[in-house]
């Protein structure tokens, strides 16, 4: 018995179904390093408004958070970060914005720990804790 090797397709003869899914791979790729700059740069902001916070530089870590707000508008870290930032400064009108923003979100049990060390006891009655089934 002679195994017969099959022929291989001529170049550019490929189903088109193929040939469009090659194109969308190909698409979704040059979109990732498009967006790569972005996302970068705002992880930077990220890290350095968190060295801010730590450093209770309230002040320049709220305008980072918001920097990296505008480029990334739904970063849970920025919107976390941002809230935290508001609750820690000495301003009691921005505890609302902080309220607002974490509206948005949802918070785990350790963003949740990690707030409740900041969060005055008022604004303490909005939150309920979710069970997980």
């Amino acid at each position: 018995m002679s195994e017969k090797n099959p022929e291989p397709l001529p170049p550019h003869t490929y189903p088109i179904g193929i040939k469009i899914f090659f194109v969308t791979i190909i698409g979704f790729f040059f979109y990732a390093l498009v967006l790569l700059p972005s996302h970068l740069i705002t992880l930077n902001k990220i890290d350095q408004a968190n060295a801010a916070f730590n450093k209770k530089e309230f002040q320049q870590a709220e305008s980072l958070y918001q920097s990296a707000l505008n480029v990334a508008p739904n970063s849970h870290e920025a919107i976390f970060g941002k809230a935290k930032t508001l609750f820690a400064n000495s301003d009691p009108n921005d505890d609302e914005h902080a309220m607002v923003l974490l509206s948005t979100i949802t918070l785990d049990e350790g963003d949740w720990a990690e707030l409740v060390q900041i969060m005055p006891q008022e604004y303490q009655q909005y939150f309920s804790t979710v069970e997980a089934n």
